[in-house]
């Protein structure tokens, strides 16, 4: 037993050492040599300088101006070209809505015509319709009348209009049958 403990302290102390960092090492220092001294220009005379200077200024503020003058051209050409893409936008939005407006009153014009034809053609089947009975003329020819007879043939025009509603209906579904067999051929 003494034999594994003298083990396991071993093997602790081997861990302890382990786990120990490592000691970084010291670099040394390189000798660099000595820069040799930069040469100095000759100064020139502060007035030629001066003049050089302010030449080179005057061409940058010219350069300056030439760029800024173009490219203040430059926007208001492309400001104008928008204001014109905006005008034209309009132009075109405004003829389309004349051509559509121009087009409805086409068609309202064409769908009227249309109607006014079938109330024409309505009214001659009415009197072709209504050509037998006779109305009184007037609210005079009425008194004129008696009681009685006045019943009589405002029964005998009821059951005339009767059976002529009667044979219109009857003619106004036979129309519609054959209009509907047209529009939708019997199935087979």
């Amino acid at each position: 037993m003494a034999a594994v403990k003298a083990k396991s302290k071993a093997s602790k102390a081997k861990k302890a050492v382990a786990s120990k960092k490592p000691v970084a090492r010291k670099k040394v220092a390189k000798k660099v040599a000595a820069k040799p001294a930069r040469k100095r220009a000759a100064k020139k005379p502060a007035a030629k300088v001066v003049a050089k200077s302010e030449s080179r200024v005057a061409e940058l503020l010219a350069d300056f101006r030439a760029k800024a003058t173009q490219t203040a051209e430059q926007a208001q050409a492309t400001g104008k070209k928008a204001g014109l893409a905006y005008l034209g936008m309009y132009g075109t939005a405004y003829d389309f809505a004349k051509d559509q407006y121009a087009k409805a009153v086409d068609a309202r014009e064409a769908r009227i015509a249309s109607f006014v034809k079938r109330g024409e053609a309505v009214q001659d089947e009415a009197k072709a319709a209504l050509e037998g009975i006779e109305l009184p003329k007037s609210v005079r020819d009425m008194k004129e009348l008696d009681a009685d007879a006045v019943k009589d043939m405002i029964k005998a025009r009821v059951e005339d209009a009767k059976s002529r509603a009667d044979e219109m209906g009857d003619m106004a579904s036979a129309k519609f049958e054959e209009l509907k067999g047209r529009v939708m051929p019997a199935s087979a």
